[in-house]
């Protein structure tokens, strides 16, 4: 049975609406839906069971996910940046049966450029039956060995968290939605299912320069719906684009992957009061995300510590946290649910899988080693289990400095603990360490001031958007030369 909102696409085979708007090109309804049943109809008759997408955010890349999803079979998107000698590591665990893309990958699994595979493809006739295969994607995520996992997502996930987002955020055919992530990092899956089931337009934010000023493609294609990480607020400080002018087409906001900061939402509540801003938390391993919060200009402060609230769970998930402490505030945040992730492929120990007995009923848990704080009937993420630091005797939150560090008017901030001393890298004007230093003792504990702040004229990000802090503490390795 054809999911209700995979329905809502399909009527729209014989619309001109716009689709997908690309810099140089817009795609309508109908041409997509025509591409996704050619391609879906090849993938059935070629008993096609995994493919492996390669690709930039763009039109044919939205089609193969999509036409992967209808035809009931496996997709695995990757980012166009991964290093070869990864991509290979990539193929060797998925074993794709198809690789699209556009640059020659030297592997003995079938390649071809979607240029080339579209303008080939038959009309498609009678439609097969969709294989409807357990596993809907996979998707390569940092492995705390160093050797990436790849997270097997069930077709009842994505299925269920489509539910929820196509009837939870505000967005139909009027709307225009900014599509700001690689296709290697789940948030896009939300982008690209939910966007087009809803009847919107979708516009690729792809390249290196659309991303660092991201302000630009706002205003100039008019983006009501925005989807990111939290830093792409800080970049738009950075590049002074957070101003009504640029903004002023925007409705909604949602933000993921990372923590979401007080001073980030005032910026934004400055340049546009009318946003709706939601935050949501989730590893991939619970299916793109699992808790949400909504915030508006007049609501947000109550949901505000040194971070924003993460919100609650989604329908179908529970959460439960483990405590850590004696008052049982702080704990390990566990997902209860039957739509997590199967595990990881080919890694049948999954020991971060598992079962839990909550309230009288036994659950399927994801221990997502990330630690959370009751405050206020609130959830507020605090770091990764294994950050947890303790400096002079007591518990160090990071996220308090980075707080503060914004406060003073710090762009960007990010703090860590390496080599046994806090440091804190920024991206500010006019960098005067002695000032920052003095104003973070006014606010903070002793045990809370950095040893060192590092000043950035701007921050790198990895593949999923997010501050690269390997990179960062790589770029001072030699102040600890010895």
């Amino acid at each position: 049975m054809i999911p209700d909102f995979i329905q809502m696409l399909l009527l729209r085979q014989n619309s001109q609406s716009v689709a997908v708007s690309e810099r140089n090109r817009d795609w309508t309804y109908q041409e997509f839906v025509r591409d996704v049943q050619n391609a879906q109809a090849f993938f059935l008759q070629k008993r096609i069971e995994k493919i492996l997408i390669a690709l930039p955010q763009s039109y044919y890349a939205y089609v193969l996910e999509w036409a992967a999803y209808t035809a009931g079979i496996t997709f695995c998107p990757v980012s166009i940046t991964t290093p070869i000698d990864r991509l290979h590591y990539f193929i060797s665990q998925f074993q794709p049966d198809l690789i699209f893309a556009e640059v020659t990958i030297r592997h003995e699994t079938t390649q071809i450029a979607p240029q080339t595979f579209f303008k080939g493809l038959e009309k498609s006739g009678h439609l097969l039956s969709p294989k409807n295969l357990e596993i809907a994607y996979v998707i390569f995520t940092s492995g705390s060995t160093g050797t990436p996992k790849g997270v097997m997502v069930k077709r009842t996930g994505l299925d269920n968290f489509l539910r929820w987002s196509t009837t939870e955020y505000p967005v139909g055919e009027n709307d225009v939605w900014g599509q700001y992530s690689n296709l290697s990092f789940d948030l896009s899956i939300c982008d690209i299912f939910t966007a087009l089931c809803k009847g919107a337009c979708l516009v690729p934010v792809a390249t290196p320069a659309e991303k660092l000023l991201p302000g630009n493609i706002i205003k100039n294609k008019k983006i009501t719906f925005w989807h990111s990480v939290p830093s792409v607020v800080d970049v738009l400080s950075k590049a002074k684009q957070l101003k009504p002018e640029t903004l002023s087409s925007l409705k909604t906001i949602t933000f993921c992957g990372e923590k979401l900061f007080p001073s980030q939402l005032e910026l934004l509540f400055e340049a546009n009061p009318n946003l709706l801003i939601y935050n949501t938390y989730g590893p991939t391993e619970g299916t793109v995300f699992f808790t949400f919060i909504k915030l508006t200009k007049e609501n947000y402060k109550d949901f505000a510590n040194n971070t924003i609230s993460i919100g609650n769970p989604i329908e179908g998930y529970r959460l439960h946290l483990q405590p850590y402490n004696e008052d049982n505030s702080l704990g390990e945040i566990i997902i209860l649910s039957d739509y997590l992730a199967k595990g990881y492929l080919n890694n049948p120990e999954n020991k971060a899988f598992g079962t839990i007995q909550n309230e009288s009923k036994r659950y399927s848990a994801y221990f997502t080693g990330d630690y959370a704080e009751q405050i206020n009937e609130n959830l507020y993420f605090v770091c990764r289990k294994d950050a947890q630091i303790k400096v002079m005797g007591h518990r160090v939150d990071l996220s308090e400095i980075d707080h503060e560090l914004r406060n003073f008017g710090c762009h960007a901030s990010i703090s860590t603990f390496y080599r046994n001393k806090i440091i804190s890298f920024v991206v500010v004007d006019n960098f005067n360490e002695a000032q920052i230093m003095a104003y973070l003792t006014q606010k903070l504990p002793p045990y809370y001031i950095p040893n060192l702040v590092i000043a950035k004229e701007q921050f790198s990000y990895n593949n999923s958007s997010k501050i690269d802090l390997k990179q960062l503490i790589q770029s001072i390795e030699y102040l600890f030369e010895t």
